[in-house]
């Protein structure tokens, strides 16, 4: 049930999220790079904890810094290779 809540809801922002981009088409640029981002947050949000979890129950050289900063990395890079 709770699944289903979080989908509902889920959809429902970014329905909104949608709707609002199509009603403000003067800021439509700034409304779709704030939904993008929250979006990628999300994602980020959710599957940083399980990355930190699984590297700590293993044994690696890798830390949670080396983690992070891959992340960070990774999105530098990908936004570079989109404005570049």
């Amino acid at each position: 049930m709770t699944a289903l809540l979080l989908s509902g809801v889920t959809c429902l922002v970014t329905l909104g999220g949608g709707l609002l981009a199509l009603r403000l088409q003067a800021y439509r640029g700034l409304v779709l790079a704030f939904c993008a981002g929250a979006l990628v947050a999300g994602a980020l949000m959710d599957v940083i904890p399980d990355a930190l979890e699984l590297l700590e129950s293993v044994q690696t050289p890798w830390h949670h810094h080396h983690l992070l900063f891959s992340c960070s990395l990774g999105f530098l890079l990908f936004y570079l290779f989109e404005h570049g």
